[in-house]
């Protein structure tokens, strides 16, 4: 047995490999179909009774390839994609989905429950949906059972996902739900744009309107101040006339 083995669900050929399959099918939560690409590299484990246990099992390292590490990795695919929509995995979700399968091929697969889930689509119809719910419980993901691999202490030491594949059906549905979704960004931005645009003009109005209401103010403030101005002239004047007149009495 070697120390490491490495199983390609690439599809291609792949010399370095030691097993290589076809892309691994799986089935979203919305019912949507796809295949995964990638690769997993394992260690067998080096302590006498689990390469015996490992031996006994299966006789040999290309029955151990392909057909438990071959199994365990397909199961661990299978729950993942349930655990989102093909348009999750396909533009989103593609680093969960990644992270999650791994975890179910190294630790165990999850324990999940059903949530029933609505959208409406892009004809307007209401679409119901079942996607899987990892079980929690004190802050950890409860397991159906611990990994095929674990059980013989193998560990998995590479894994990487390349490439997405998905039928037609699925993806003209990704294609309709995206575009459906764009619709609504463009009209919620326009929506926004229009309210932005109305609270300027708003703003500009009331900044206009000050500056004439200030305009007018200073206005007045300046007339107040001229006819103050010329009423103590007045006065001033008025008195002088009337000490001018009473000098001219005097005299």
């Amino acid at each position: 047995y070697p120390d490491y083995m490495t199983l390609d669900f690439g599809g291609d050929s792949n010399a370095s490999a030691d097993a290589s399959i076809k892309p691994i099918g799986v089935k979203y939560a919305e019912g949507g179909t796809g295949w995964v690409k990638g690769n997993v590299q394992v260690a067998l484990p080096t302590d006498y009774e689990n390469r015996l246990a490992l031996h006994e099992k299966f006789h040999g390292p290309h029955a151990f390839i392909n057909q438990l590490v071959v199994n365990a990795t397909g199961e661990a695919m299978s729950f993942t994609a349930g655990l989102m929509e093909s348009q999750e995995a396909y533009m989103t979700h593609r680093a969960q989905f990644r992270t999650a399968a791994k975890d179910q091929l190294t630790k165990g697969l999850y324990k999940t429950r059903m949530e029933r889930m609505e959208r409406t689509n892009a004809k307007g119809d209401v679409e119901v949906t079942y996607k899987a719910i990892p079980l929690m419980k004190e802050g950890k993901i409860l397991r159906q059972d611990t990994s095929p691999l674990a059980q013989f202490n193998v560990k998995v030491t590479q894994f990487n996902i390349q490439d997405w594949d998905f039928e037609k059906a699925t993806m003209n549905r990704i294609a309709e739900k995206r575009d459906a979704e764009n619709k609504v960004i463009t009209s919620r931005a326009r929506t926004e744009t229009a309210e932005q645009e109305k609270k300027e003009a708003e703003a500009i109005a009331a900044k206009n309107k000050a500056v004439k209401e200030g305009e007018a103010s200073a206005a007045a403030a300046v007339q107040i101040v001229n006819a103050n101005r010329d009423k103590e002239l007045a006065v001033i004047a008025a008195e002088q006339r009337v000490e001018t007149a009473k000098q001219l009495k005097l005299q």
